[in-house]
């Protein structure tokens, strides 16, 4: 009896080694076909995946109210943010005379630079968002504000710089160009969007054209809106009738169009990976042609 129980012992721990090497190479090959198959995928533009993965990380940070669980006891623990520290990236600056204006990650900074050597700073305003750019018209920066859209700042006093208005766009607010009583809005996904903005308090949107790409920067002259629109090219809407805009013409860049200026009868667009500056002649906004690069 005692022979038969010590070769079961033998038989079970051979099987215990030999399923256990079985699971082992098993997982090892789905470890293996996992990374073949992630290598076959297609590839992801780089900065979509950077602008979802920022996005993604806002949705968890804009709850500012946390939870954890103890894992002897099940008990919940409330965390709440009592402070944040905004400050952050400079993605734009505008310059006004002696003051320049910029954003610091969450802050709206303004700088004397009187003293070109020694700029000071004379005020600030934190946003409920990162600022991807400004413009600064008359006593009010115009800001594109991530995903709280529009922001109006009055700056006339720079000891009581204050938020007079906004409106929350249906994208996330990338660049923004102001002319007039009208803001032109780069919003990402939701394209091109035209506000009212005659009443600073107030702003309405008035007209929209959904672009086929991601909307990242804007230029208006001329009654022409030109679009950065990301893996979509450059694209030119007329604008002359702001509550329906229309695309006149586009020209597809080699990679992301990310900004764009113009001058003249000339728009350059600053491409991404590798593309550089392209230059193109925009004369005929319906048929633009690139001249240089």
């Amino acid at each position: 009896m005692k022979k038969i129980l010590v070769i079961l012992s033998f038989v079970i721990i051979g099987l215990f080694f030999l399923f256990s090497e079985a699971g082992y190479q098993g997982k090892e090959e789905s470890k293996k076909k996992f990374h073949e198959l992630k290598c076959q995928s297609k590839t992801i533009d780089p900065i979509k995946e950077m602008i979802w993965e920022r996005k993604y990380r806002r949705k968890v940070s804009t709850n500012r109210s946390f939870s954890s669980a103890n894992s002897t006891n099940n008990n919940t623990h409330r965390l709440t943010e009592v402070g944040v520290w905004g400050y952050g990236p400079c993605d734009n600056v505008y310059v006004d005379g002696n003051r320049a204006y910029m954003g610091s990650g969450r802050y709206l900074l303004v700088m004397d630079i009187s003293d070109k050597t020694k700029p000071v700073k004379i005020g600030e305003i934190m946003l409920n968002n990162h600022i991807h750019w400004l413009t600064v018209s008359g006593s009010h920066a115009y800001i594109a504000n991530d995903t709280s859209g529009l922001r109006i700042i009055d700056v006339s006093d720079i000891n009581n710089i204050q938020e007079v208005g906004y409106y929350d766009t249906p994208g996330c607010s990338r660049g923004i160009f102001v002319s007039g009583t009208h803001a032109y809005m780069a919003d990402q996904e939701a394209g091109l969007r035209i506000i009212d903005i005659s009443t600073p308090s107030s702003p309405q949107e008035v007209g929209f054209y959904d672009t086929p790409g991601w909307s990242f920067s804007v230029f208006v002259s001329g009654g022409y809106a030109y679009v950065g629109d990301l893996d979509s090219g450059l694209r030119i809407i007329d604008v002359t009738n702001p509550v329906s805009p229309q695309e006149v013409g586009f020209y597809k860049t080699p990679t992301n169009s990310l900004g764009v200026f113009v001058s003249g009868n000339y728009a350059y667009v600053a491409c991404g990976a590798g593309a550089g500056l392209r230059v193109f002649d925009v004369s005929n906004p319906s048929s633009p042609q690139e001249v240089g690069f």
